[in-house]
């Protein structure tokens, strides 16, 4: 059965009341005709069964379910939970003969939009807490919407601009060691800055896809242990040293007597390059970057100092939020998510991060390890 109130300009709103009790259907019926500022289309169904049924035809605008069924064990709360997991993502509103904060919280759980006391329940309240529940569903649905996007985003960096950028950089490579012919020294400086160019795209693609699965909850650590003076060791040995001669800069090792860490080595390797690649780019030609590992109580402790510009003290409390920018008058190529992604790293072994600096005498980056050593 069906009733409609007085036509009112908006677009009618269609309700379904899952609701065992005659009574309450009759007094939900005259709560709604007393609302002259919406049109509602109230639809009335008594069981269990034929609730699941119309909410799944998915049309309807909202959804108002009774907790209990006569001669039904099962309950509004394993309503929603069939519901939800067909995918229906409501709105819905849960009733209820008494105030319950368990089934409250587990109604939430369970993706309703709100809770409804029988008996505490004027037009007023009926008229909000509808409209208020359509207006979350819409914006969870925005976000839903959005995050969709941020999805399609992912597989176009991950498929349309990181592949063709790693093919290009074999390309270049082959081109920099003189395999398809020699080079003019002119020639040489122009692949040497493509090589560059390329370098910093693929560490920006890399940077947004890790954040984004942080964020996401997608990352998951996979620890072991590991030598960290040897990994450091051979990092500056590697790529990084190639930057450094470029600007005529020197990286300097002071590398303490460390036990073997446990953490996830690939991660840790990604802070710590973020740190030097950073010191090497705001620093000056011809200065000294000095990486420090020390034992600091039980933890290990690790830091990047350098000669640069320093960081203003108003910036260091954002410094390591997304897109931060260090200072206008050194901004370089980048994304602004090597910090934040850094941070992300640390807090997801438990550990600290921070940065030490004084602008015109430099910075020191740093982030201790707590010992994690798995027991047994």
């Amino acid at each position: 059965m069906a009733i409609q109130n007085r036509p009112a300009q908006t677009k009618p709103i269609r309700i379904l009341l899952i609701e065992d009790d005659e009574d309450d259907y009759m007094l939900t019926r005259d709560l709604l005709d007393e609302i002259k500022s919406q049109q509602y289309i109230l639809d009335w169904v008594n069981t269990y069964e034929v609730g699941l049924k119309q909410i799944l035809e998915r049309s309807h605008d909202i959804y108002l379910i009774d907790y209990r069924f006569a001669n039904d064990v099962r309950t509004g709360l394993d309503l929603l939970k069939e519901v939800t997991g067909q995918g229906h993502e409501g709105p819905f509103i849960l009733l209820t003969g008494l105030e319950d904060r368990d089934i409250d919280l587990k109604a939430m759980a369970m993706g309703a939009a709100d809770y409804l006391v029988k008996g505490q329940i004027d037009e007023r309240l009926l008229d909000r807490t509808i409209r208020y529940s359509m207006a979350h569903h819409s914006m969870l649905q925005a976000i839903r919407h959005s995050e969709k996007r941020k999805e399609m985003v992912l597989a176009t960096l991950t498929h349309d601009l990181r592949t063709p950028v790693r093919a290009e950089f074999r390309v270049l490579e082959q081109l920099r060691t003189q395999n398809y012919g020699p080079l003019t020294p002119e020639q040489e400086i122009i692949i040497d800055e493509l090589i560059k160019s390329n370098r910093i795209m693929n560490q920006m693609i890399d940077n947004i896809l890790t954040s984004f699965k942080f964020e996401e909850g997608r990352i998951e650590l996979h620890p072991e242990e590991f030598d960290l003076n040897e990994m450091i060791t051979r990092l500056i040995q590697g790529e990084l040293s190639l930057l450094a001669e470029e600007k005529k800069q020197k990286l300097v090792m002071n590398l303490g007597d460390l036990p073997k860490v446990y953490a996830d080595p690939l991660e840790i390797r990604r802070v710590i390059y973020n740190f030097i690649q950073n010191a090497l780019k705001f620093s000056p030609s011809n200065d000294e970057i000095v990486i420090e590992t020390r034992k600091d109580g039980e933890n290990i402790r690790v830091s990047v100092r350098d000669n640069g510009p320093g960081i203003e003290e108003e910036k260091l409390p954002t410094l390591f939020q997304p897109y931060a920018s260090l200072s206008k008058k050194f901004k370089q190529i980048g994304t602004g998510l090597g910090l934040y992604l850094s941070q992300q790293i640390i807090d997801a072994h438990e550990g600290e991060i921070g940065v030490d600096s004084t602008p015109g005498e430099g910075s020191c980056f740093w982030f201790i390890l707590k010992d994690r050593t798995p027991q047994g």
